[in-house]
């Protein structure tokens, strides 16, 4: 068996001592040595963790750079172009119908100036576009209502207060 020697004092010991009888230092070194391997893998692992909350911390963001003349010139034709055609629109009859009802959908409006019906217009929308129906059947259940609008040639469904569909009359 090969024998070890202090480290403080130099002393030839046994392999399996702990301590120098002369000195009284440490010889076995095991326990240092994982007390040592321990201590390494915490400061990485607080290093890594501490990499990890930097780089979830949001990234400062710049203000976009002003426009540019060109940018402020093309901005104020497109806000002209656009408030043009909206003036334009305004002067058409399904413009007209819809300044007098915004609530209503612009193409509501268009189909209703056609006397057409879509899926999805109200029964005042609906008056708007054809009329008063020749005979209105109600069905109603808790929470729900049904109707069946039948005009001459055509019969118009509605659920909860909507169009939802339609059939020509035989």
């Amino acid at each position: 068996m090969a024998l070890k020697k202090c480290r403080q004092c130099g002393k030839e010991l046994s392999p399996e001592a702990e301590k120098c009888p002369d000195c009284d230092a440490r010889v076995n070194t095991r326990i240092l040595w994982h007390i040592g391997i321990v201590v390494v893998l915490g400061i990485i692992l607080l290093i890594r963790v501490a990499g990890r909350l930097d780089s979830e911390k949001p990234t400062p963001v710049s203000p976009p750079p002003p426009p540019t003349a060109a940018q402020l010139e093309a901005m104020k034709w497109a806000e002209e172009s656009a408030r043009k055609v909206e003036e334009q629109y305004l002067k058409t009859k399904p413009g007209k119908l819809w300044q007098q009802h915004k609530d209503w959908d612009r193409q509501f409006c268009e189909a209703i100036v056609k006397g057409k019906v879509m899926g999805g217009m109200n029964p005042e929308q609906v008056r708007a576009a054809w009329g008063r129906p020749d005979r209105i059947t109600r069905t109603e259940v808790p929470g729900h209502t049904k109707e069946e609008w039948v005009y001459s040639y055509t019969r118009l469904y509605f659920d909860n207060g909507l169009v939802t569909s339609w059939e020509d009359a035989e």
